[in-house]
């Protein structure tokens, strides 16, 4: 199925797939072949590739093992299962290393005058947002996404303290990303990997 913007006739989309027809078919075969979560496929998890395997026979519970993520149980309910594991794991994670970063941010601030404090972090959700890795609203309350747990370490590491940052400024300016040079080394690197790689991991269903 294909979406038209509202100011797109049919024949003007007509005429462009035509024109483009050599991407169209390109960007098709890359994102038909990404790993769903079902047996037999591969799937990423903290940056390395795991086969995902079925164990009637085990209870309904999630192993990884070497290679495989082993998810036991019968089929019914695969992939909420194995859903439902790697948003726990990303949980756990996820929020030992935001409050870390909380910590050392405070610490930068530590010996500042009141006004150039840090403001309090508010609460963390996990969710699965469609459009972006991470926010942090107004109140301090952080928002990222359980996917950072099928990107490489380093990368979840830059978007928490990509949201950390804005606890001290809620802006993109260059004083916030001296802050986020300061809580990770290798802030460029990392967004050229999302903008790069990051959307196959939006993608896996």
């Amino acid at each position: 199925m294909i979406t038209l913007p509202p100011h797109v006739s049919a024949v003007q989309a007509l005429e462009f797939a035509e024109e483009h027809e050599g991407w169209i078919k390109k960007q098709h075969l890359k994102y038909s072949n990404i790993p769903a979560f079902q047996p037999n496929h591969m799937l990423p998890f903290r940056g390395k590739q795991y086969l995902i395997c079925h164990d009637e026979s085990r209870a309904p519970h999630i192993w990884l093992e070497e290679d495989r993520i082993i998810v036991g149980g019968r089929i019914e309910g695969f992939n909420i299962r194995l859903e439902n594991w790697l948003k726990r794991q990303a949980k756990a994670i996820i929020l030992q290393i935001t409050q870390e970063f909380e910590i050392k941010l405070k610490a930068l601030y530590r010996t500042k005058p009141l006004g150039h404090r840090v403001k309090p972090l508010g609460k963390i959700s996990i969710r699965d947002t469609k459009s972006r890795w991470g926010s942090c609203s107004g109140r301090g309350n952080i928002s990222l996404s359980y996917r950072l747990i099928m990107a490489p370490e380093e990368i979840m590491t830059y978007v928490i303290a990509h949201e950390i940052a804005h606890l001290k400024e809620m802006n993109h300016s260059e004083d916030f990303w001296d802050i986020v040079d300061q809580l990770v080394p290798n802030a460029r690197t990392a967004k050229k990997w999302l903008n790069h790689d990051g959307q196959e991991l939006m993608l896996i269903r």
